[in-house]
């Protein structure tokens, strides 16, 4: 049988195409696919995603394309181990390197990406406190003098005092640092009428979130995804 050589290249742009959209975009905790395929929200404790669905159809849909070019002599079922297990792995961390270019010419608070980031809620008989738990990678030159905020979820203006938690110290990240993990734990208060149940009642983990970096007059603003 004869090789279909466009079909084969026509399957491999496929994979490349879809693991760039399902690459999280720069200062964004989604992908293209998170935005093409947003979250359905099917009640306030409960959501449904389809995200998943669409990269997964496509890649079965080059798997096959790959199997008809008779590009290859193996069987479906050694192409289909090679082809998931090895190089679509491969393909979509590769694909994250190419956001390092993007870093290194923003220059500024824009060679700076959160790579983790959660916060948690803390309830004592004497204090409250929300935990901060952030890691950031600097790309770029060192930055110091560097402040921290956050903006919580909508839903829990009317529940706790604090709308944007400003993290207490200005933090210096150097030049081949890499990764600078920062770990703060700031007190609030709830809002009169409202308690610890109302606060795990909105489900706010499903929201989400804004890391907010800052330096005298520049400002980046980092959208985190719910869980």
């Amino acid at each position: 049988m004869e090789k279909d050589v466009g079909r084969y290249l026509k399957a491999v742009t496929i994979v490349l195409v879809t693991a760039f959209c399902a690459m999280k975009l720069p200062h964004l905790d989604k992908s293209i696919f998170d935005l093409m395929v947003p979250t359905i929200k099917l009640s306030p404790g409960s959501r449904l995603d389809l995200v998943g669905i669409l990269p997964l159809v496509l890649l079965w849909w080059s798997y096959k394309e790959v199997v008809k070019s008779n590009y290859f002599k193996s069987g479906k079922v050694v192409i289909f181990i090679v082809m998931f297990c090895i190089l679509v792995p491969f393909t979509f961390k590769a694909m994250n390197a190419i956001k390092t270019p993007y870093y290194l010419l923003s220059g500024g608070l824009k060679s700076i990406d959160v790579i983790e980031s959660n916060y948690s809620f803390s309830n004592g008989p004497k204090d409250n406190t929300i935990k901060v738990d952030l890691t950031l990678k600097n790309y770029g030159k060192e930055m110091r003098n560097l402040n921290v905020s956050m903006d919580l979820p909508k839903c829990l203006d009317k529940i706790i005092d604090k709308d944007s938690i400003v993290l207490p110290r200005k933090y210096a990240i150097y030049k081949g640092q890499g990764n600078f993990h920062i770990q703060e734990s700031i007190p609030f208060n709830y809002k009169k009428g409202f308690s610890e149940k109302d606060l795990f009642d909105t489900d706010y983990f499903y929201d989400d979130y804004k890391i907010i970096l800052s330096k005298e007059n520049e400002k980046l603003t980092i959208l985190q995804r719910g869980e």
